[in-house]
């Protein structure tokens, strides 16, 4: 989607949007199968974010890519993505088909962040507590000591449910 104008132009001199085409461009020249991009729409406006939404899934579609995108925005990882993996503090937490995980979260974490998503007119509010420092050793869920349904055992180790939609939560 660019003009070929651009191979001449330096970094600095594209917009954001060029920037993030001419980014996907060279990191599919290699002939890739799997893409991955972290925050691919942040710093643009609503319109670059769907250009660059929409050119991902036609690049997905035509060149058969798998696409692992690593975001924050959930509304971006529920209309872009077949299946969703939550983390928390460094662990999977949640797997599943994109549609069953958003609508039927089974961790208590993926329900709160789904919670939190604000929607036109409304305020929502931020989880309690703080996630995790990196450098902490965590022996059981590492939500327990922000999860309001927490109980002893989640202190000690906890599997991967399930085989289908899998979660790491005892309850």
């Amino acid at each position: 989607g660019l003009e070929k104008r651009v191979l001449d132009m330096y970094p600095h001199n594209l917009s954001g949007g060029m920037l993030q085409r001419a980014q996907l461009a060279v990191a599919l020249s290699s002939g890739a199968e799997i893409l991955i991009t972290d925050e691919p729409t942040t710093s643009l406006d609503a319109a670059l974010q769907f250009e660059i939404i929409k050119l991902l899934k036609t690049l997905v579609k035509e060149k058969n890519l798998t696409l692992i995108f690593v975001s924050h925005n959930l509304r971006l990882i529920k209309f872009l993505t077949d299946r969703t993996l939550v983390f928390y503090g460094g662990f999977l937490i949640e797997d599943g088909p994109s549609a069953e995980v958003f609508k039927n979260p089974l961790h208590p974490y993926t329900r709160y962040l789904l919670d939190c998503v604000p929607g036109l007119g409304s305020f929502k509010d931020a989880i309690p507590g703080s996630p995790p420092a990196a450098a902490e050793k965590i022996s059981g869920c590492p939500f327990f000591d922000r999860c309001l349904e927490v109980t002893d055992a989640c202190r000690g180790f906890v599997p991967l449910k399930r085989q289908y939609h899998r979660v790491r939560c005892l309850n």
